[in-house]
């Protein structure tokens, strides 16, 4: 059986599908993370290897698209060619998992995606393929939009009430800080990630009517939406649809909502919606592509 494969490599969980050409009948396999900084090499040599083997079991494999994040990192190339190159899978790729996730969220075609997680990118494509990135710049100098942009912003406000110049808020109640030592202690403690998960306090702070929790989403909402407003201009896309990728938009959020006003505040000819496929199924027509 002829197939072609495609991955997802994820940071807790990672996705292969294999296609067969035939009747377009798949099989999925799901494994554990793939970052290679998180798990190290060996486990991830163990991984991709076992990964392999299974694309080899459910037939010849035509064509195999790699879709991860820190594809940047030389060891993984190294690793990821040193695996392959012992193996039957000759034609194959390692792009980064924004590239998958654009593939399968526009259905291969033009448009914009914005991914708004732990931190928040926006990506864009024209008719021709010429392809936009903004954003993405990290915790310390970006991610506005992103889960760790608003719970920095959140944790910023309880500085300044600290300081006696800012406006009193729940959040000082919902955070559980009672001293400057706490708010130290929380912000500066745990990873990234730890520090997003507040995100989700901000949110329901501002359902319930908080109103530097409510200033705080829109301030988020409408920086992200000039971003998206920034790449929809310079690829001069004109009516395009731009897809919700990321844990703070990817279900119905106050969020969502106040960025998808602010996107078409700002322009009625972008259409604001929710992934066509997954970035495994990018990832695959990815590798259907290279045949």
């Amino acid at each position: 059986m002829r197939i072609i494969a495609g991955v997802d490599g994820g940071g807790t969980k990672t996705t292969l599908i294999c296609r067969c050409l035939e009747d377009n009948s798949e099989q999925v396999f799901r494994y554990g993370p793939f970052n290679i900084n998180a798990i190290g090499e060996q486990s991830f040599r163990a991984l991709l290897s076992r990964m392999v083997d299974d694309i080899v079991k459910t037939g010849e494999c035509e064509a195999l698209c790699i879709g991860a994040a820190g594809v940047s990192n030389s060891r993984m190339k190294d690793i990821v060619s040193d695996v392959l190159g012992s193996s039957p899978i000759s034609r194959w790729t390692l792009v980064g998992d924004d590239v998958i996730a654009m593939e399968g969220a526009l259905d291969g075609g033009p448009g914009i995606i914005v991914i708004s997680g732990t931190g928040s990118i926006v990506l864009g494509r024209d008719v021709e393929g010429n392809k936009t990135r903004m954003g993405g710049w990290g915790h310390l100098i970006g991610d506005e939009g992103s889960g760790y942009g608003i719970a920095r912003d959140a944790f910023k406000a309880l500085s300044m009430v600290f300081d006696g110049v800012g406006e009193d808020t729940s959040l000082m109640r919902d955070f559980c800080i009672g001293t400057r030592t706490d708010l130290i202690s929380k912000l500066y403690s745990g990873e990234k990630g730890d520090v997003a998960a507040y995100a989700v306090i901000v949110e329901k702070a501002a359902e319930a009517g908080d109103k530097v929790a409510l200033g705080i989403l829109e301030d988020n909402a409408v920086k992200l939406a000039e971003t998206v407003f920034d790449v929809y201009l310079s690829l001069n896309l004109g009516r395009t649809n731009v897809a919700f990728i990321g844990g703070q938009i990817n279900h119905d959020t106050l969020f969502r909502r106040m960025l998808s006003s602010a996107i078409i505040s700002l322009s009625n000819d972008m259409v604001c919606i929710d992934p066509i496929h997954d970035a495994a199924e990018g990832a695959v027509m990815i590798a259907g592509g290279m045949i």
